[in-house]
């Protein structure tokens, strides 16, 4: 075994260690879409676990009673008494579990499996079940993440001890030079290796170079070294072992891990050292290194700690590694933040207590996990023949789902001559406020102006934070003020946003003024009457609104207006950015 492994062995070595460690080493992720070099390695590490070791796999979609257990509805409702099904990380004890689209796994299933990789059992307590069953496996994460927005849950990333990347040239080399003997051989040593405090220090002085926070991989990488000596049958962990099991760990572990192996193992020959009678280096020079990413990382770590992971690391691995970070963080600068998945289905949630109608759908195995405690108790009046199932109406339970949709943000504002006047330059501050708090949701932004005898939508719903900025910047203040008008298409858009299957949201800016009424008759009292009865028709569609006066004090027309469209108020004058943004968060 040797520290300068290649990256073509690397894959054979992977699955040995993680054949004779199992639930020692945690796991491995395995980054890579689905292709055949990606089944060809599965096949090896399977051909390598013992013969009679399970091997489960956990979908996308897996049901929280599958994958932890849950209530045995047939041989309960059979023997009469509450009965345990067991779940995937059960049935998965001294073997290995499978997570397919690990970066796509609900937060639930990952606790789940932490919780389990941490203690070694699964405890189930829900439906009056109460158990404890044992759960020491590995784990086999597929990561198919694609770009920075995807990710492994850094909870379940950190328990996994080993990192392999799959090579787009095909599956050659994924053989390993160990088989499954030698495996069962190494798995009945590896407990009688024990470690000296030197391979400690090692593996901690390579972990601190690259800058790992976590104590996990050190650990790791100790198993991982005992594995490889266990696998050439010997009780003592040699150098060479320790420089391979940080490569498979830590070295893979750091982003640009496997690219920094392979330009490592292209790299030339280096040439000889100079003489020692060699001249040395000019101010200029010495300043020029010091400029190199390997320059940076000396300042950052100690000598000592240096010279002792490039002891049992390939040469100027850390420095390769060095350039390849500064040129990701060069890539990466200015990339907005990881987008959250939002679902396009209804996702269930715990059903409750309640009758079936027309909205509402039944939950039949919620129904019968519900009465089946209950059936000795009601089976005492002899009420029933036939082994019948009392079901009571208590013991009725509804399906309730959770769907995440688009909102779109309808801006209505007043562009009349007397906001035009007053206060349309401020309103055109506080609705790029808005605009911008609209964008970090990733929000829709629809724009209405009111002015003249009529209303236009000057911007159809859009996620465009320029073109929305672009069209309030042109947006002209003069003529009347036609309210209802205004009011009349912030219906018809919010109609038309929940025909798309999206939530609505408007936010007013008017200082309620009205004096164009719907058939473009100008007349204030008139106007105001059109106002109010667009905005009680307005009230019937239940979608939240924030109503801001944009008047220099506070109108009571406005205030009229807000509680007739059941809306938020908030007067503009007394209002500054933090407390406009404030009061849009509260009406989502």
């Amino acid at each position: 075994m040797s520290a300068s492994v290649s990256t073509i062995e690397l894959p054979g070595l992977i699955a040995a260690v993680m054949a004779v460690s199992g639930s020692r080493m945690g796991g491995v992720v395995v980054q890579g879409p689905a292709s055949p070099a990606r089944d060809h390695w599965l096949r090896l590490l399977r051909s390598l676990q013992p013969v009679d070791a399970p091997w489960r796999r956990v979908p996308v979609n897996v049901s929280d009673d599958r994958l932890a257990g849950g209530l045995d509805l047939a041989a309960t409702l059979s023997s009469g008494e509450l009965r345990a099904s067991r779940g995937l990380l059960a049935e998965s004890h001294r073997g290995m579990l499978e997570l397919c689209m690990a970066e796509r796994q609900t937060p639930f299933v990952v606790s789940a499996i932490c919780a389990a990789m941490d203690t070694g059992f699964i405890v189930l307590e829900r439906d009056g079940l109460t158990e404890r069953n044992p759960g020491r496996f590995g784990v086999v994460a597929i990561d198919e993440s694609i770009g920075e927005d995807e990710a492994l849950d850094p909870r379940l990333r950190d328990r996994l001890g080993l990192t392999w990347t799959l090579r787009s040239e095909g599956n050659d080399g994924y053989l390993s030079v160990y088989d499954d003997v030698d495996c069962a051989a190494a798995r009945a040593l590896i407990d009688d290796i024990e470690l000296d405090q030197s391979v400690i220090s090692k593996l901690t002085a390579i972990a601190v170079a690259l800058q790992l926070q976590s104590p996990r991989p050190v650990l790791q990488a100790s198993c991982a070294a005992r594995a490889l000596a266990a696998l050439d049958q010997r009780r003592v962990v040699s150098d060479e072992d320790v420089g391979t099991a940080a490569l498979m760990t830590l070295v893979m572990r750091v982003p640009g891990g496997l690219e920094a192996l392979q330009a490592h193992e292209a790299q030339p020959e280096p040439p000889p050292a100079p003489p020692e009678s060699a001249e040395p280096a000019s101010g200029a020079d010495k300043e020029r290194d010091q400029n190199t990413p390997e320059g940076e990382l000396d300042d950052l770590i100690p000598d000592t700690v240096s010279e002792a992971a490039q002891a049992v690391l390939p040469p100027d691995l850390l420095a390769t590694l060095a350039q390849i970070a500064m040129r990701q963080r060069q890539r990466s600068s200015g990339k907005s933040g990881a987008a959250q998945h939002a679902l396009q289905r209804g996702r269930p949630l715990a059903p409750v207590a309640g009758e079936p109608d027309g909205r509402k759908r039944l939950d039949l195995l919620a129904t019968v996990k519900a009465a089946a405690p209950m059936q000795r108790m009601r089976n005492l009046d002899n009420s029933l023949r036939g082994g019948a199932l009392a079901v009571r109406r208590d013991d009725l339970r509804v399906k309730r789902y959770q769907q995440k949709t688009r909102t779109t943000t309808i801006f209505v504002v007043d562009a009349s001559g007397s906001a035009a006047a007053q206060r349309l330059a401020e309103t055109k501050g506080a609705i790029e406020l808005l605009l911008s708090e609209c964008y970090v949701r990733r929000d829709q932004v629809a724009l209405i102006a009111f002015q003249k005898e009529h209303a236009e939508l000057t911007l159809p719903a859009t996620r465009s934070l320029v073109r929305a900025k672009r069209t309030l910047a042109g947006l002209p203040g003069g003529g009347g003020t036609p309210l209802a008008a205004g009011l009349t298409m912030a219906i018809t858009e919010v109609q038309a946003a929940q025909k798309r299957g999206e939530s609505a949201q408007v936010v007013l800016l008017s200082d309620a003024r009205a004096n164009v009424g719907l058939n473009g008759e100008h007349g204030r009292e008139r106007a105001m009457q059109h106002a109010f009865g667009v905005a009680d028709q307005f009230n019937a569609l239940g979608v939240p609104v924030l109503c801001i006066d944009t008047g220099r004090r506070r109108s009571s027309l406005c205030l009229t207006l807000a509680e007739r469209l059941s809306a938020q108020y908030l007067p503009l004058p007394f209002a500054d950015a933090a407390t406009v943004s404030a009061a849009v968060q509260q009406i989502l």
